[in-house]
């Protein structure tokens, strides 16, 4: 059998050896690196956290985001009353919150204040005004007022004026009249008919006169009224009086010959105070007598006076 003697390895053959295994593996290493920065780069999350871009311009924001690592996306606008048009509105995710690189975080864009005109409802009804304004899409705030015009229930004015841009939700003012001022009656009961009349009117109230015969109230005189004294009124409205004609006048009539009973009735029935009077020594229940005649004028209150007899 043939033996095989080695070939000796010279030194300088050997430091070429270590030389390639120094770079082998320096190119092993290298590869190694170069996986384990990309796993960490492209396949491990990285923790960041978000910025705040409310109120920021989109360009702004775009900035943020790039520089967080995260991709800011659009995604709508809406009516905003404190951002102003075109400035965010609105972001997905919470401003100072974690994060991680490469996570999206959508913006809205404000539009501004959403503004419409107002409509007019001056001189409406209360019901019809408020109703226009919600449909239009505002607030309503209503107050009360006298006014010396315009009909009660009916709007006297408003603010902001019709066909002024107004922000929809915002409140409209509307001043509703409750008509006339009120005044506290005066009392006028116990006055003539033309110092009454005097007073109401001077109290912008108009007068209605009535007349009734009394045999309390001297002629002329007011009676009663109607709304009583320190009763309130609107202003305009209206104060019945009641003046005395002093007490009724007629002719007496004439009962001789009834019954004293059918008489006494009959005058007592006209306002008359009856005084009987029998005749001495009579058993009858007949008028024989009167005072006054028949005819004469007398007047209701006023004593009158029968005699009875006859039988």
């Amino acid at each position: 059998a043939t033996v095989t003697i080695p070939r000796a390895i010279s030194p300088k053959q050997r430091r070429r050896q270590r030389i390639g295994r120094f770079f082998r593996w320096l190119g092993i290493l290298a590869v190694v690196a170069a996986l384990g920065w990309a796993t960490w780069e492209f396949v491990i999350p990285h923790p960041t956290t978000v910025p705040d871009v409310l109120g920021d311009t989109l360009r702004t924001a775009q900035g943020q985001a790039d520089q967080a690592g995260l991709e800011l996306v659009p995604s709508g606008e809406e009516y905003s009353s404190t951002v102003p048009a075109n400035r965010i509105v609105n972001q997905s995710l919470d401003p100072g919150a974690e994060a991680e690189e490469g996570d999206r975080l959508s913006v809205i864009l404000s539009l501004g204040p959403n503004l419409v005109p107002v409509p007019n409802v001056t001189g409406d009804e209360r019901e019809a005004a408020e109703a226009a304004l919600a449909e239009a899409g505002f607030e309503v705030r209503a107050e009360r007022v006298y006014h010396d015009t315009v009909p009660a229930g009916r709007v006297i004015e408003q603010s902001p004026d019709a066909g002024t841009r107004h922000e929809v939700g915002r409140p409209v003012r509307i001043a509703v009249s409750r008509g006339r001022t009120p005044v506290a009656v005066p009392e006028v009961v116990g006055l003539t008919e033309s110092e009454a009349t005097a007073n109401l009117r001077a109290a912008n109230l108009d007068v209605r006169v009535l007349e009734e015969f009394s045999t309390s109230v001297e002629l002329d005189r007011v009676i009663s009224q109607q709304p009583p004294a320190e009763a309130t009124v609107r202003e305009g409205g209206t104060v019945t009086i009641v003046v005395s004609k002093g007490p009724r006048r007629f002719p007496m009539p004439n009962v001789l010959e009834m019954p004293a009973a059918q008489a006494t009735a009959q005058l007592e029935g006209l306002g008359l105070v009856v005084d009987p009077q029998r005749l001495a020594g009579s058993t009858g229940d007949t008028v024989v007598g009167q005072i006054p005649d028949a005819g004469t004028t007398v007047e209701a209150g006023q004593t009158v006076r029968i005699y009875i007899g006859g039988g």
